[in-house]
Parts: structure tokens; C-alpha cells; sequence
């Protein structure tokens, strides 16, 4: 107790001392610059925390916290100021969801600058007379900017003098209704992979995403898997609760505390506080089962939805291919989609019935494709040109009542998908309703009926 108490007044005494411990510490700095946003007793993660942010070097490092952890005040306040004020980094970028987000953590910076007492007093004024600062971007005396972004802006070609962006902070870029199809996550990995991680200075960027698990498909979780594969990159999640029902914050969220969130539902509180993605209520597939290897396959079916636009908003022509194996078991075997015109679809189904019809010689294959439309001149014409019998495949009942008589089948593990491949079939199926596009999960869903009492569902 004695040793803190000589630390604080040694703080507190001597300019020198604090600047020198807070160059060497972004916690240091945080409890002496900053002690306005501690409100609590320091839990033993952040201390974590402040390790991985404050490392010199480069790479990769993406941190998911629980909300109301401090994550943003350490990572987008403190990081920033402290990389700033001693020089440590030249060109620092901190980008968050939306502009008006941006703007806001600049604007905090830009407080803490102007107003706070013990920063001016040990680094002085930082106005630069050459350039005012603005609301996402200022340039502080010691030639150090930092700058602010939304996702999806620009970030390509980025520089300030000579110095490419070597500090980017990713601040739950990511929002619950980005996450709700799988368009607007793809978009957020396409921008950070194409045009915010490759603008970094190639040999001392650090580069930090913070964030939370919103969606088991969401940008945050893609970055996950890819983290093993990438050079100079490590994963770190802190939830508020542990597997071992541990809290990791117990001055700050006591058991009455986390109850009171606990009441705002189940699915908020596992998904915001504990980082478990669980089913929306009205979400129809919950989850799948895999496998590894096919066994023994007795029957086929492959089923065709053809798709009458080629535009890139049009869902696309998808075929599908499952196979039965013993004990009532399906194996979804193949997906294939695209947007071909006529010609091209029903070629794309003959070659996918004789890749079967090869590597499965002697399985009875059953062919259907969907008989509405414009479709049943498909049937008729691919029967003409290959001489090949086609199911036609009506349809009594919406499609979320169709994929309905199939839940079971799936969540009982009697039909199964490989571990790897038809990555966005799956997504499809654990989306559908809040998709976009589905495809792929038609034609998954005719197959299966080709297979599973098909007497019973509208044959013609």
C-alpha cells in the first residue's frame, strides 16, 4: 500500500516520472491521463487488454468483449492518444460503423486534447497553425493525424506525407440489422479484406478489431476462422460471463447488476454479455448436422431452380444433388447456382447428371425440375435434347411451409451436409426468411422431396 501511495505522489510530483511511465504503459497512461473514465476497480482483462494494444509491432489482432467492457474507451480513446502524444505512431486511423460514430470518437479525442488539464500541461498545446482540425481528421504539432472512417468508405491510397496508415482500429463495425443478410456481410469482408486491411503499412501497421459476435456468420466471426492462416494475427474474446460461469467484472457488473440485464432477455444477454449466438425465435433451421465421409449411397436426386433473370439482384439457378444412404439417412452431396441464360441452365443440369451418373454408375438417379412458369418449357425441351426423363416438380404450399416438413429431417441429423463446400447453402438454410437470396435452399428442399415421400408432396 505504502509502494502505491509513493507511486501516486511521485506521479503527481514530478512531469517527468508520469510522461516516462506513461510512455512505457497505454495502461499507465490511461490511469494517468484518463482517470476520469475509471470507474471501477481495473479487472484483471483489461490488463490483458492493454498487452496486446500496446505491442510495438504489427499484425493483426481482433478482440471481441462483452458491450459495457471499455473495450472502445481503451482501444479508440486511450490507443489513439497515447500512439499520438509520444509519437509512436504517424498516421492513425479509427474507423466504426456509421459516420456519425466516426466523427463522435474524434471528437472525444479532440476534447480530451483541448480540455484536459494534464495533457496540456505535459505536451502543450497540439494545434497545428497550418491546418484547422476537423471533424474526422486532425494533424497534431508533432506532424501525428489521426483520422476517422465509417465501413465501406474509401480507404484505398490513404496517406499523410510519407507515411502510410500504421495504427487502424475497426470499432464494432458491424450493426445488428448489417448482419441480417448475407449480402451485407459479405460487403463488410469485402471492404476490409480489399480495401481497408491492404492500405496499412506493410511493415509496421497494426491493425485492430474490436467487436462482437452478432451473427455466427458475421464479419467478426469470419475473421475468426481466417485468423490461423494469417501472418502475425491472434484471436482474444472476453465474455462477461465464462464457460466456468466465472465474472470478469465483478466490481463493475455484481450479481444484481447482471440479473437486471439478464431480465431484457436471454437471447441479448448471451449474444451482448456472454458472446453465445443463439436462434432468433422465428429463425426456421436452427442448426446442422455434417459429415465426413459419404457412405454407401443408394438413391440420388438431383433438382433444378431455374431462374428467368440474369440481373445481379435475381436470385440465381441452383442445382442441387442429395443422396440416400442406409437407415434413412440424406446426404446433401452437391450445390451448384449461377445466373445462366436458357441454354446455359440446362446445360449446367446435364453436366451435373452425367458427373453423377459417373461417379455413381448403377444408382438409380432421379432429375426433377420445378414446373411453373417458364420452367415446364425447360422440362419439355431438356427431355427433346438429351432424352432424358425429368420429374416435374409442382409446388403446393409456400416455400416456408415446404422447408418445414424437412426441420426435422435436419435437426434430427437424418440429413446431413459436408463439413466444407456448400458453405452458402448452409448460411442459406439457417437464413431463410431474412435472406436476401434463396436458391440454393430451393433446390436443396426439391431434391430432398425427390427423395423423402415423394408420393405425398405434389409429384406430377
Amino acid at each position: 500500500m505504502l509502494e502505491l501511495a509513493n507511486l501516486n505522489k511521485r506521479v503527481q510530483s514530478s512531469k517527468e516520472f508520469r510522461m516516462e511511465l506513461a510512455r512505457q504503459s497505454l495502461a499507465y497512461f490511461t490511469f494517468i491521463y484518463l482517470p476520469h473514465y475509471i470507474k471501477s476497480e481495473v479487472p484483471d482483462f483489461h490488463w490483458e487488454l492493454y498487452e496486446y494494444l500496446e505491442k510495438r509491432g504489427g499484425g493483426l489482432s481482433e478482440i471481441v468483449a462483452f458491450r459495457g467492457s471499455a473495450k472502445s474507451t481503451i482501444a479508440s480513446l486511450a490507443l489513439p492518444l497515447w500512439s499520438a502524444l509520444f509519437n509512436k505512431r504517424k498516421f492513425i486511423i479509427v474507423i466504426s460503423d456509421t459516420n456519425t460514430q466516426a466523427k463522435q470518437i474524434i471528437s472525444n479525442i479532440i476534447y480530451e486534447l483541448e480540455n484536459n488539464e494534464i495533457i496540456r500541461n505535459d505536451f502543450g498545446s497540439l494545434k497545428t497553425k497550418s491546418e484547422d482540425w476537423a471533424a474526422t481528421n486532425i494533424l497534431l504539432s508533432n506532424e501525428v493525424r489521426i483520422m476517422s472512417r465509417s465501413r465501406g468508405q474509401r480507404m484505398r491510397g490513404l496517406r499523410h506525407m510519407q507515411y502510410r496508415p500504421d495504427l487502424i482500429i475497426c470499432d464494432d463495425i458491424e450493426n445488428i440489422d448489417a448482419v441480417r443478410t448475407k449480402e451485407g456481410r459479405d460487403k463488410t469482408e469485402e471492404w476490409f479484406f480489399s480495401d481497408c486491411l491492404p492500405c496499412i503499412d506493410a511493415k509496421d501497421g497494426k491493425m485492430v478489431v474490436l467487436g462482437n459476435l452478432l451473427h455466427e456468420d458475421s464479419f467478426v466471426c469470419r475473421l475468426k476462422k481466417k485468423i490461423p492462416m494469417l501472418a502475425d494475427a491472434f484471436y482474444r474474446e472476453f465474455p462477461l460471463i465464462d464457460a466456468d460461469g466465472n465474472n470478469l467484472w465483478p466490481q463493475e457488473y455484481p450479481a444484481d447488476k447482471v440479473e437486471d440485464i439478464r431480465k431484457r432477455g436471454n437471447t441479448f444477454f448471451m449474444r451482448e454479455y456472454c458472446l453465445k449466438i443463439l436462434p432468433q425465435e422465428d429463425q426456421l433451421i436452427k442448426k446442422v448436422g455434417f459429415y465426413d465421409e459419404l457412405p454407401t449411397i443408394k438413391r440420388i436426386a438431383i433438382a433444378a431452380d431455374l431462374a428467368i433473370s440474369q440481373s445481379d439482384s435475381a436470385d440465381r439457378t441452383a442445382i442441387n444433388v442429395a443422396g440416400e444412404g442406409d437407415g434413412k439417412k440424406f446426404y446433401n452431396m452437391r450445390t451448384h447456382a449461377g445466373r445462366w441464360n436458357f441454354n446455359e441452365a440446362l446445360n449446367n443440369i446435364h453436366g451435373m447428371y452425367q458427373q453423377i451418373k459417373i461417379a455413381y454408375p448403377g444408382v438409380n438417379i432421379i432429375l426433377g425440375i420445378e414446373d411453373v412458369a417458364y420452367q415446364k418449357a425447360a422440362i419439355e425441351e431438356f427431355k427433346r435434347r438429351f432424352g432424358i426423363s425429368v420429374k416435374a416438380i409442382k409446388q403446393t404450399k409456400d416455400k416456408r411451409a415446404r422447408l418445414e416438413v424437412f426441420v426435422p429431417y435436419i435437426e434430427n441429423d437424418q440429413i446431413l451436409f459436408p463439413r466444407e463446400g456448400q458453405e452458402d447453402l448452409i448460411q442459406e438454410a439457417l437464413d431463410f426468411g431474412s435472406a436476401k437470396h434463396d436458391d440454393r435452399i430451393d433446390a436443396a428442399e426439391m431434391s430432398w422431396r425427390l427423395l423423402i415421400d415423394t408420393s405425398a408432396v405434389g409429384m406430377a
